[in-house]
């Protein structure tokens, strides 16, 4: 049976979808069993250094794995035969970059532990300048070269591979009783050993006569680098804000470990957006509007569907969830969660949207919306910290994302005239609401919390049903993500 051009693209982005949901999973499951481990482990002190430091190491690494990585991923999808001309000034610019932001980094490290009001953090900062370049590398491998050549299940394995690598090393590290130092020590030494399996992954690249110029991965990479490292930077602030002007020391501790059970709420949807981009730059690259609009319409479906049971379950049930994953020392943040959650699936639609966007090459237009954003949690963060400490901070992180939400959504529906269907919304949003009432109204224990959840979230996907928002489509656009055909012998796909 012959299969359409646009049939192929939409199964590789639903096994796309599925191999870095699987990728994606397994990085936030890591995240979560090392910051869960440190935060019982260390206490709210040293865990809130952790955190501190862990927010800057972010924050430095964006430059370096974020827009570059991009770009090559981006021009590589459009046309693969350039790949060994991508690749050699892709890393040759990598390497520049790199050796100057660690020697920044590192220099300043004193500097900036005294704009936060530590001199104690010198040190920490400076061992975690040894993974801005490992990261360099590593980022640029997996999500530049194997995500543009669509070697989805190659990018998935080196993912899997830094994950599990760093909670072996952290863990190792920590319980030899090299404490926080040790966990940013993990860090390094699994980001260097996933970046030689990308290596090896991608394998021998063969010299081609195509050439492609230095000078288009910097046009498109340096706004984009500018607009990951700002949104970077915006999830970090109110952290940064607490540390500087909060009114005691294990505050830090606190904001950190309401901001990491925040992004539970956007566990599901990593898969997707990894996929999206390249589908998005390969259907406006042949001028496929319609495709284009299909891709937009069913993520941001998919996406909402996901994100808003997981954010409202959260906010209703902070405390019992911090109690559960933290321990009852951390509920003094169970009202800073419950609102620092809304902000954070605000991000998360501001996220994807953005990497749309990117995706129909307009980096600019991205990077255009982040700048304000950042000064608006600046500002907000200034105001709201020193008369409400944590929860000013959460409110100044959820205001910005809403802001930053609209601005982009309106952009995409005047862009491609599409976002969601009305109908669509308000399905999710009734059948979200509902599991919000039964989740505000009950008394949940900690211990049964996961039970409350695994039932609270079959009855949303049986309102869903019901309601006929979930359907033979959805069940078809499952089965394509699986090779079936391997079972039952057919080549047919499903649109």
């Amino acid at each position: 049976m012959v299969i359409r051009e646009s049939d192929r693209m939409k199964t590789g982005v639903a096994r796309g979808t599925i191999y870095g949901a699987f990728a994606n999973g397994a990085f936030l499951v890591s995240g979560y069993v090392i910051h869960f481990w440190l935060g019982r482990h260390l206490g709210p002190e040293d865990y809130g250094i952790f955190g501190v430091v862990i927010g800057l190491m972010t924050t430095m690494n964006t430059f370096l794995t974020t827009g570059l990585p991009l770009g090559a991923s981006k021009y590589i999808a459009e046309d693969n035969t350039r790949l060994g001309s991508i690749i050699r000034n892709a890393n040759r610019i990598q390497f520049i970059l790199a050796l100057l932001l660690f020697i920044l980094y590192f220099g300043l490290a004193g500097f900036i532990a005294d704009l936060l009001n530590d001199s104690s953090l010198t040190s920490y900062i400076r061992i975690s300048a040894l993974c801005l370049p490992a990261y360099a590398f590593f980022s640029v491998y997996r999500h530049g070269y194997l995500n543009g050549m669509k070697y989805l299940d190659k990018q998935a394995i080196a993912f899997v591979s830094h994950s599990v690598l760093k909670v072996g090393m952290v863990f190792v590290l920590v319980l030899l009783g090299f404490g926080v130092k040790g966990a940013i020590l993990g860090y390094f030494i699994a980001t260097l050993g996933a970046f030689f399996v990308a290596w090896k992954l991608l394998g021998r690249v063969q010299k081609t006569n195509s050439f492609f110029g230095w000078q288009k991965l910097l046009k498109f990479g340096l706004p984009a680098t500018l607009f990951f490292t700002l949104s970077i930077f915006a999830g970090q602030v109110s952290l940064f804000a607490i540390k500087t002007m909060g009114a005691n020391e294990l505050q830090s501790g606190y904001y950190t470990s309401s901001i990491t059970v925040a992004k539970l709420s956007t566990v599901l949807i990593g898969g997707l957006v990894v996929a999206l981009f390249p589908a998005i730059s390969s259907s406006i690259a042949m001028n496929d509007i319609l495709q284009t609009q299909s891709y937009i319409r069913k993520s941001m479906r998919y996406v909402l569907m996901l994100i808003l049971p997981m954010v409202l379950l959260i906010s209703a049930t902070s405390s019992e969830l911090l109690t559960l994953v933290y321990s009852s020392t951390y509920q003094e943040a169970d009202t800073t969660l419950s609102i620092l959650v809304f902000g954070v699936g605000c991000m998360a639609f501001f996220g994807l949207f953005s990497n749309i966007i990117m995706g129909s090459g307009k980096p600019g237009i991205a990077l255009g919306m982040i700048i304000p954003m950042v000064i608006l949690e600046i500002l907000l963060n200034i105001l709201l910290v020193p008369e409400y400490d944590m929860e000013g901070a959460a409110w100044a992180h959820t205001i910005t994302g809403i802001a930053g939400m609209c601005a982009a959504a309106v952009y995409i529906l005047r862009k491609f005239k599409v976002l969601i269907s009305i109908t669509s919304f308000f399905r999710v949003a009734l059948s979200s609401l509902v599991i919000y009432a039964i989740a505000s109204q009950i008394s949940i224990s900690s211990s049964a919390l996961p039970f409350v959840y695994a039932a609270l979230l079959a009855l949303y996907g049986l309102l869903l049903l019901a309601s006929r928002e979930l359907n033979k489509k959805d069940w078809q656009m499952f089965k394509t993500v699986l090779p079936m055909e391997r079972f039952t012998g057919s080549d047919d796909t499903a649109p």
